[in-house]
């Protein structure tokens, strides 16, 4: 079943994916990598609008955040996801609300007080907002 492009859906698709088995999850990165566009169509139920604007993404921004996505579940790893509502009455007077696409990358260096093991991970977010 196809989820809302929402943070509920987003979040629903993210739990499903971390729950597989890793070489199956391997297969569903790997399809994000190689055709994100299918795979957000196939994922989610997206309007008119939201496959226009999927569209409208440079192909370069688009594999920076599949492979964004790819690797964090790869790794096992949540992603930060936000997208806010569209502006209230903007459906009313029918104007379009510029909304943008934010894909940050945080990197941070740990190591356990007992060990000398040092680990790099890296936390990726995404935001959908009205500008």
């Amino acid at each position: 079943m196809k989820q809302n492009f929402n943070n509920a859906g987003f979040a629903n698709t993210q739990a499903s994916v971390l729950n597989l088995p890793s070489a199956v999850r391997h297969v569903e990165t790997d399809r994000i990598r190689t055709d994100i566009d299918g795979w957000m169509l196939d994922t989610f139920e997206l309007s008119t609008d939201q496959q226009a604007q999927l569209k409208d993404l440079s192909p370069d921004f688009k594999q920076q955040i599949a492979d964004a996505v790819a690797d964090s579940w790869d790794a096992g790893q949540l992603i930060l996801f936000d997208k806010q509502a569209e502006p209230l009455g903007n459906n009313e007077r029918k104007q379009k609300t510029v909304k943008e696409v934010v894909l940050e990358k945080m990197s941070a260096t740990s190591q356990s007080v007992r060990s000398q093991d040092m680990a790099d991970t890296q936390q990726v977010a995404i935001r959908i907002q009205y500008g």
